[in-house]
């Protein structure tokens, strides 16, 4: 399982017993969006403050940054084969 929150975090559980595995953290401001990519190995997030991150699934490593919003990043996704990231 993944949460998004506003405490600028976002976090990998348990999906059999409900134990957090890994915090994402590093964002500025609330995460709005957090998916895992078709694998399960990667996580998206994005965030209020104008940033999407990409993550490991496991060891919680920031892996990409991606800049360039003026504003807050209401949605994000990757692409079907994961090798792209759309945001707006």
């Amino acid at each position: 399982m993944l949460t998004a929150s506003r405490d600028r975090t976002a976090r990998v559980w348990n999906a059999s017993d409900g134990s957090e595995i890994v915090t994402l953290t590093g964002h500025e401001e609330r995460v709005n969006v957090a998916m895992f990519d078709s694998s399960g190995e990667r996580v998206l997030t994005a965030s209020w403050d104008g940033t999407a991150r990409v993550w490991d699934a496991r060891s919680g490593a920031q892996t990409a940054i991606m800049t360039g919003h003026d504003g807050q990043i209401l949605a994000a996704a990757f692409s079907p084969s994961g090798d792209r990231v759309a945001t707006a």
